[in-house]
């Protein structure tokens, strides 16, 4: 099926700057190695490969890795039951937090369990955003190296790793490193994941490996945690990317303002296609940490726990660099207006597209949104030629009339 050219009303960048071979793009790259990575983890049961015949990626699985990948994604919703089953033994009038930690298990398990249709049930979405990256116009702009993008990723997914592995060991350890104490307390851990009851003994075989599948389930389910948390990251990374690669383009002699038009058409058809992939991790990704930073910032960096307090510092540094990035996003936005100013670009734009863009710009909103609850923009719909259209109107146009009813 031929996909839909995302220029309308005749617009086109012509041979602005000659075209890259798709496979080579930054921007692909970012997305690329993550999925990568959730496949060899099991994370996820496809991944994206390049097909050398139609140079298009497509998604790629096997029946063992999605047999394996799915009996580890069920047995991550044992791990929900088996939170909500340690709650059951507190008094929560006794504690009042822990009504806090009873909604991060919830808000926790209501994402688990989102992250888990998407990635099965709602897998063409990502599909979609590969083929938009790969055909989109922008991808005309893209700088960088692919090498240092690749790597890049690469070491942010390790990173989710490496705190899976220290989630895991201090939900077992609990500031006692002796023998019998991790023992008991990696079986108490499994009496509440396979409901034993209380003449369970840790001992013998039967023991040890119900302790083992424990461990194993455990740690996937906050890796899995920690890989969707990941794409947040991820896709505020991309639009940066995208942005700043537009920004660059500007800067040239040859770009003019007509070619504003077909630049906003691809971004605006980008971002549909990305937060449709991606809008539900976004939402949680700002939702989640609202009852986990409830109960005070300042005890949970005061970790006496060395190993508590590094898990707690490289989540703090995920969540709130992708915020800082997406700020940056809407700063570097402002840019294009102030390249609209100049030498009165603005007027070079012909009455009847200057009028369509107005209209885009009044009825749409382009950006990272989180369900529609939270918005990332990337400063090109609402800056763009309100203010240097409107404020400075061009000679060429008569001004707006407005007529009362």
């Amino acid at each position: 099926m031929m996909k839909k050219n995302p220029i309308s009303r005749e617009y086109s960048l012509g041979n602005f700057i000659p075209q890259v071979v798709a496979g080579n793009s930054t921007w692909i790259q970012y997305f690329l190695s993550y999925f990568n990575y959730g496949y060899l983890t099991f994370c996820t049961p496809f991944r994206f490969r390049l097909d050398p015949e139609t140079n298009a990626y497509v998604l790629q699985t096997n029946r063992v890795q999605k047999i394996v990948s799915g009996v580890l994604n069920f047995c991550s919703l044992i791990c929900i039951w088996t939170s909500f089953r340690k709650m059951q033994d507190v008094d929560f009038q006794k504690n009042p937090l822990l009504y806090i930690e009873l909604a991060s298990v919830t808000l926790d398990s209501v994402y688990l369990c989102w992250v888990l249709v998407m990635f099965w049930a709602r897998s063409h979405h990502f599909l979609q955003l590969f083929e938009e990256l790969q055909s989109s116009i922008l991808l005309q702009f893209f700088t960088g190296a692919v090498k240092r993008t690749k790597y890049f990723s690469m070491g942010l997914c390790a990173m989710s790793f490496v705190q899976a592995v220290i989630s895991v060991v201090y939900e077992i350890e609990r500031d006692d490193w002796s023998q019998d104490h991790l023992w008991e307390e990696m079986f108490k851990q499994a009496k509440y994941m396979f409901m034993l009851g209380p003449e369970a003994t840790s001992e013998g075989a039967v023991a040890a490996i119900l302790i083992v599948i424990f461990v194993v389930l455990k740690f996937f389910n906050i890796l899995l945690k920690n890989f969707a948390d990941l794409i947040g990251l991820m896709s505020v990374i991309l639009l940066r990317q995208v942005v700043n690669d537009l920004l660059s383009a500007m800067k040239q002699d040859n770009f003019t303002p007509s070619l504003l038009q077909g630049c906003y058409d691809a971004l605006k058809d980008l971002m549909e296609k990305l937060n449709a992939a991606v809008g539900i991790f976004i939402f949680f990704i700002f939702l989640g940490p609202v009852p986990y930073y409830s109960i005070n910032i300042v005890d949970m960096l005061d970790a006496p726990d060395h190993l508590l307090l590094t898990s707690n510092c490289i989540y703090l540094l995920t969540y709130f660099v992708t915020l800082i990035l997406a700020a940056r996003i809407n700063k570097k936005g402002f840019k294009i207006k102030h390249w609209l100013e100049q030498q009165e670009r603005y007027e070079k734009i012909p009455h009847p597209k200057l009028i369509m863009i107005l209209h885009d710009i009044s009825s749409d909103e382009i950006g990272l949104s989180g369900q529609g609850y939270f918005t990332a923009t990337s400063g090109l719909v609402g800056t763009v030629i309100i203010f240097a259209v409107i404020t400075h109107c061009p000679h060429n146009i008569s001004p707006l009339k407005f007529t009362t009813v």
